[in-house]
C-alpha cells in the first residue's frame, strides 16, 4: 500500500499543475490591422481558471517569437495581450494589460500559433485562416479575431468571430438650421464634409422668412447637378437615382479629405436668388450618412459655424464599437454560440440558363436544434446591377427554403446537411445568395457573416464557351459607374466604384475599382486604365494569380463590360515588352492593349495599360514580317492607332 501511495502522489501533483496551465487559452488574434500597421498586431491570452498562473519561461513556438520573463502572472479571469509594439497598442486602444514586444509578424493569410510552458509542453494551439469557414473581416478591415466562448474548443472556426459590430443601417434624416443672410461679394451656398467619407444629400431648400421661394436652384437634383458644382476633394461626387429621399435624383457626396468654402465642396455660385443680407433664412435638406461618424457642414458664403451668419452642422451615427479589445473582455463573448454554417457550395459550379442550381451547406448548433434555415437569393439581370451601397441591395432578396428531410436532392434526413434549389436564370444574369439559420433560442447567423467584405456567394449564368487557350474575364457593374469610369474626369485615387469580376466560374463580388495612372494616362488616351482590389479573404487561386492576360474593354448595352483577350484563337506567339506580355495581332485582329494580372501581394487585380511603345513595337513586328516576306503592300487590316 505504501508503494502504491508513493506512485500515486507524483501523478496527482502532475495533474494539478497541468490543470492550472491548461486554463490559459489563446483568446484574441489581431493579425491584419486595417492600416496595415504591423505594430498593432497582438495575440491575447485569457485565464479561464480560478487561480493565477505563473507564465515565467512560457513561450510561443509558432506564429510569433516571444518568451515571458520571470515573474509574469496571469490572474484568474485575466487577460494579457502580447503585442508587437506595446507602446503603440496602448496609444491606440488604451490598455495596460500588455506584454512584449514579440519578434516576427503574423501571417495575413493564416498560420498556426502555438503556446508552450517553461517545460516545452504544448498549452494551446490555434491554426487560424482568412477564408471561410473562418471569419473574413479580421483580414484588413480593422477587426480582430475574437473567441466567442473560452470554455469551448478554440481549434474550430465556429467559436471565432470578427470583433465589433456592424454600424447601424443608414437612414434619411432631416437637417435644418437658420441664420441671417451673409453674401459677401457673391451669393454662394456650400455643402461639404469635414473629413473623408460619403453622404447622400437631397431636397435642399434655402427659404427667406416671409417668402415662399427657394433661393437654391435645382435643389432636388432630379435633372442632375444643374446649377451646382463639385470641386477639389469633393470632385468624385455624383448624382444618382437608386437611393433618393424624394424624386429621381440625389447627390452622393464623396470626399477624399476635409472640405470647406469654394475649393473643396458642393457649391452653388451664384445662388438662384440673391441673398438679402441680414434677413433670416431657414435651410432644410435631407441627408443619409453612408460613412458613420462623419460631419457635414452647410453654410452661406461669409458665414462661420457657431460664430456668425447662416451655417449648420450635422454628424452621422457613431461608428461601430472598438474592433479590437486587447487586454479586455471580447466584444463577441457569449455562452450560447449561434448556429454554425459551413461547407457552402452550389452545383453546377458554372450554370447555364437551362440549369437548376442546388445549394448545399452544413448547419450545426449547440442546442442541437435548428428552428429555421433559409436561402436568400438576389437576381442581377443585365443593366440591373445592385451595388452593395444601394438600398436595393438589402431589399431585393427572395427567400428559398432549405431542407434536411431526405427528399431529393437531400440525401439523408436530419444529418445537418441542408439543400436549397434555385430555379434557372437567363444567360448573363448574376445570381447572389446567402444562408440564414436560426436556432431554438432565437440566435441568428448568416453565411457569409454580415461583416464579411463579400457578404454573399454568387455565380454567373453563362451560355457561352470559354476559349481553350486565352482566358476571358467579364467585369459586371452598374452602367453609370462604367460610364463615369470611362468618360468623366476624376482625379481621385479613392476606390470609388464596386464591380464584380467573373472568370471561368469564379466570381469575385464587390471588387473595389478606381482609375489608375497619372493625369496623362487617365485622360489623354482613348482607353482608361483601372485598378481592381479584391475583398479581403477572397484572394484568387494559383490559376488566376499566375496568368497574365491581354484584354480589351467592350461596352454592352446591358451595362456590362466584358474584358476579352483579342488575338487569333489558333495562331499567336507571346512577346515580352517592358515586362508585360502582349499577343501580337494577325490580319484583321485587334491589338489588345490592357493587361490583367491578379497579383498575390495585396490580392489585388490590376488592369494595366499597354503604352504607345507597345503599339509601336507591334507595328514594327508586323512590318518586319512583311519585309521578310517581300510584301510591301498595305496591311489588309485597319491601321493601328496609338493607345487603341
Amino acid at each position: 500500500m505504501r508503494r502504491l501511495l508513493l506512485l500515486l502522489f507524483p501523478v496527482s501533483l502532475c495533474l494539478s499543475v497541468w490543470g492550472g496551465d491548461t486554463d490559459v487559452v489563446i483568446n484574441e488574434i489581431h493579425y491584419h490591422p486595417d492600416e496595415d500597421d504591423p505594430r498593432l498586431e497582438f495575440v491575447e491570452l485569457y485565464n479561464r481558471g480560478p487561480d493565477a498562473v505563473d507564465l515565467s519561461g512560457w513561450y510561443f513556438s509558432d506564429g510569433i517569437d516571444y518568451t515571458f520573463p520571470a515573474g509574469v502572472f496571469l490572474a484568474a479571469d485575466g487577460y494579457l495581450a502580447v503585442a508587437a509594439n506595446p507602446f503603440r497598442l496602448n496609444q491606440v486602444y488604451g490598455t495596460a494589460n500588455l506584454a512584449g514586444p514579440f519578434s516576427g509578424q503574423l501571417d495575413n493569410g493564416g498560420e498556426r500559433i502555438e503556446l508552450r510552458n517553461a517545460s516545452g509542453q504544448v498549452i494551446d494551439t490555434v491554426r487560424y485562416d482568412d477564408r471561410p469557414d473562418w471569419p473574413v473581416s479580421p483580414d484588413g478591415t480593422g477587426a480582430s479575431l475574437e473567441l466567442l466562448n473560452p470554455f469551448r474548443s478554440n481549434a474550430l472556426p465556429d467559436n471565432w468571430r470578427g470583433a465589433g459590430a456592424r454600424p447601424p443601417e443608414p437612414t434619411w434624416q432631416r437637417f435644418t438650421f437658420s441664420g441671417p443672410g451673409t453674401a459677401g461679394t457673391l451669393s454662394r451656398f456650400y455643402i461639404y464634409l469635414l473629413s473623408p467619407g460619403e453622404v447622400l444629400v437631397d431636397e435642399v431648400e434655402v427659404v427667406r422668412v416671409g417668402s415662399a421661394t427657394n433661393s437654391i436652384g435645382d435643389g432636388s437634383f432630379d435633372e442632375g447637378f444643374g446649377l451646382w458644382q463639385v470641386v477639389g476633394n469633393h470632385a468624385g461626387s455624383y448624382v444618382m437615382s437608386e437611393d433618393t429621399y424624394l424624386g429621381d435624383g440625389a447627390v452622393r457626396l464623396v470626399a477624399s479629405g476635409g472640405g470647406g468654402s469654394t475649393t473643396n465642396s458642393l457649391k452653388q455660385e451664384p445662388m438662384y436668388e440673391a441673398v438679402a443680407i441680414g434677413e433670416i433664412y431657414h435651410v432644410t435638406m435631407w441627408v443619409k450618412f453612408l460613412t458613420p461618424g462623419i460631419t457635414l457642414e452647410a453654410r452661406m458664403s461669409g458665414s462661420t459655424y457657431g460664430v456668425s451668419g447662416c451655417a449648420g452642422r450635422i454628424t452621422g451615427a457613431a461608428p461601430a464599437t472598438a474592433l479590437a479589445t486587447p487586454g479586455r473582455v471580447n466584444t463577441q463573448r457569449t455562452d450560447n454560440l449561434p448556429p454554425f454554417i459551413s461547407s457552402v457550395s452550389h452545383v453546377p459550379y458554372q450554370p447555364r440558363s437551362s440549369d437548376t442550381v442546388v445549394v448545399r451547406c452544413n448547419i450545426s448548433d449547440d442546442s442541437g436544434m435548428i428552428r429555421a434555415a433559409t436561402l436568400e437569393m438576389q437576381d442581377n439581370p443585365p443593366g440591373g446591377y445592385h451595388r452593395i451601397s444601394d438600398s436595393t441591395y438589402e431589399s431585393t432578396w427572395t427567400v428559398v427554403p432549405l431542407r434536411d428531410d431526405g427528399r431529393s436532392p437531400d440525401l439523408i434526413a436530419g444529418d445537418g446537411a441542408y439543400v436549397g434549389v434555385i430555379p434557372p436564370f437567363p444567360h448573363r444574369h448574376l445570381v447572389r445568395y446567402r444562408i440564414r439559420a436560426e436556432d431554438s433560442q432565437g440566435k441568428i447567423e448568416y453565411s457569409p457573416y454580415l461583416d464579411d467584405p463579400q457578404p454573399n456567394y454568387a455565380y454567373f449564368v453563362y451560355d457561352g464557351t470559354h476559349h481553350p487557350t486565352i482566358p476571358t474575364y467579364t467585369m459586371i457593374g452598374h452602367p453609370y459607374d462604367f460610364y463615369e469610369a470611362q468618360f468623366n474626369g476624376i482625379y481621385s485615387n479613392d476606390y470609388k466604384w464596386r464591380v464584380t469580376l467573373y472568370y471561368e466560374g469564379d466570381v469575385y463580388d464587390h471588387v473595389r475599382m478606381r482609375l489608375r495612372g497619372g493625369t496623362a494616362h487617365r485622360f489623354h488616351y482613348p482607353k482608361r486604365s483601372w485598378r481592381l482590389k479584391l475583398p479581403s479573404g477572397h484572394r484568387p487561386g494559383p490559376r488566376q494569380r499566375r496568368k497574365p492576360v491581354c484584354l480589351r474593354a467592350q461596352p454592352h448595352q446591358s451595362g456590362k463590360r466584358a474584358l476579352s483577350a483579342g488575338t487569333h484563337p489558333r495562331r499567336h506567339r507571346r512577346h515580352r515588352v517592358d515586362g508585360l506580355r502582349a499577343l501580337p495581332p494577325r490580319g484583321r485582329h485587334f491589338v489588345a492593349v490592357r493587361l490583367l494580372t491578379v497579383e498575390n501581394r495585396g490580392f489585388a487585380g490590376r488592369v494595366r495599360p499597354v503604352l504607345r511603345r507597345l503599339v509601336r513595337y507591334l507595328q514594327g513586328h508586323r512590318g518586319a514580317q512583311r519585309e521578310r516576306a517581300g510584301a510591301h503592300q498595305p496591311s489588309r487590316g485597319p491601321p493601328l492607332q496609338g493607345g487603341s
